[in-house]
């Protein structure tokens, strides 16, 4: 199966960004719907499965690219390497207040785009990637850890 470039994936991401976002884009702000500037703090990806597996984690601000790497990870016995990776708040600026989408391709299959949903509970707290078994995998919303000093304000 050959390999989807990067310059193909971040096409396909922002296809599929202006796609989820519909109509809301042109709003004048007034629309209840539409989310409130947030933070997020720190980026980790854990496999949690018994096969190694190669992630592309894609972040993006306000509809700019902020971080794309991808990363090696071994199983979750680590044999091999490390099973995690974290991408700190300070390598994209994630405490920087935005709309923030998240894209993730385990083993260059279809990517999946997730809009991280904006929670004062959340804000300024790690997002975190975890893979279980045959390559699944969900994002997780925020931990007790409060990785930006302070809380975003709004006017």
């Amino acid at each position: 199966m050959p390999s989807i470039s990067r310059r193909r994936m971040l096409a396909a991401s922002a296809g599929s960004l202006a796609t989820l976002a519909g109509c809301s884009a042109l709003g004048d702000g007034d629309d209840p719907d539409e989310p409130e500037p947030y933070r997020v703090g720190e980026v980790a990806v854990f496999n949690d499965d018994e096969e190694s597996h190669d992630v592309d984690l894609l972040i993006r601000r306000d509809d700019e690219v902020v971080h794309w790497q991808t990363y090696e990870l071994a199983p979750k016995d680590g044999e091999g390497g490390t099973n995690w990776a974290t991408v700190p708040a300070t390598e994209f600026d994630g405490c920087t207040p935005g709309i923030y989408q998240l894209a993730v391709r385990v083993d260059g299959d279809e990517r999946r785009v997730f809009s991280s949903v904006s929670k004062p509970s959340a804000d300024g707290k790690m997002r975190i990637l975890r893979i279980y078994g045959d390559g699944e995998f969900r994002f997780l919303a925020g931990d007790e850890h409060q990785y930006c000093s302070s809380p975003t304000t709004t006017e």
